[in-house]
């Protein structure tokens, strides 16, 4: 599975992606995230496919902030209903996509609770910042275990 992240990927941002990586991987840990490991435990990888197929849906078509499709693209949101509508080859619940992208939302901004639609229309925000969220979803529901 190739990963979209922005490229040249320096030691400093593997650095960074190491250290939110880390912090995930604790607090996954935490009662208000135990429905995010029950999910992990059933379909982390089918959520791997799915985080990877929005950030190349991005890359192809663009993003977009404010609305779920927009003329320059895709929100986050929007990109992972798309990958998973049916007939799709990842059709299916984004549950697990969902909770991964939440995660790593509290980890970037202590912003808890169905945050990422705030992150991804947060002012400044870049299309190159939900690449390294979702490239980082990739990794965590691949290296994912429980503990």
């Amino acid at each position: 599975m190739t990963t979209a992240t922005p490229t040249p990927y320096s030691p400093v941002a593997e650095a960074e992606r190491t250290a939110r990586l880390s912090a995930a991987y604790r607090l996954v840990g935490a009662p208000h995230y135990w429905f995010t490991r029950v999910s992990l435990d059933t379909d982390s990888m089918f959520a791997a496919r799915q985080l990877q197929a929005a950030s190349e849906l991005l890359v192809r078509e663009g993003w977009a902030q404010g609305a779920m499709r927009t003329e320059s693209g895709w929100c986050l949101y929007g990109a992972l209903d798309r990958v998973a509508v049916p007939g799709a080859p990842l059709a299916g619940s984004i549950g697990t996509a969902l909770r991964v992208l939440d995660l790593l939302v509290d980890v970037r901004t202590g912003m808890r609770g169905a945050a990422f639609p705030k992150f991804n229309d947060a002012p400044g925000r870049t299309v190159a910042d939900m690449l390294e969220l979702l490239a980082d979803g990739v990794v965590f529901a691949c290296t994912w275990e429980a503990a």
